[in-house]
This record gives structure tokens, sequence and C-alpha cells, in this order.
């Protein structure tokens, strides 16, 4: 599955990025498997636009 659209804003995908972020970290108990593919998820969309995690979620914040 690609992750990168050229139609979204880069913006948008650190939006998703994060949000996914916050879902692994709530619901990890919960859904283990599905909480570590939202993780490895939101790592690679960062990685498309050369950012960490923490990086995105901060443009993301500033915006």
């Amino acid at each position: 599955m690609p992750l990168s659209d050229p139609d979204r804003h880069p913006q948008d995908d650190l939006l998703i990025a994060a949000a996914l972020c916050w879902f692994s970290k709530d619901f990890k108990d919960v859904e283990p498997e599905l909480t570590s593919r939202a993780w490895k998820i939101s790592q690679e969309l960062c990685e498309l636009h050369g950012l960490e995690l923490g990086e995105a979620i901060l443009q993301r914040e500033s915006c």
C-alpha cells in the first residue's frame, strides 16, 4: 500500500501520523497488533517527509 498520495497535502500526512501515534499509545493494551501497525505507518509517513515523529507533531502544532 503506497503511503504517498500526490493529491494529499504534506500537512495532512503529519496530521495522520500524529493521530496514528496517539491511537497506538492510547489503545496499545486493547489492540496490540493494530496499534503496532498504526505506529509503523506513522513512522513511515514521517520518513516520507524527512522528519522524526516528534518533529512532525511540533510542525503540525505550529500551523
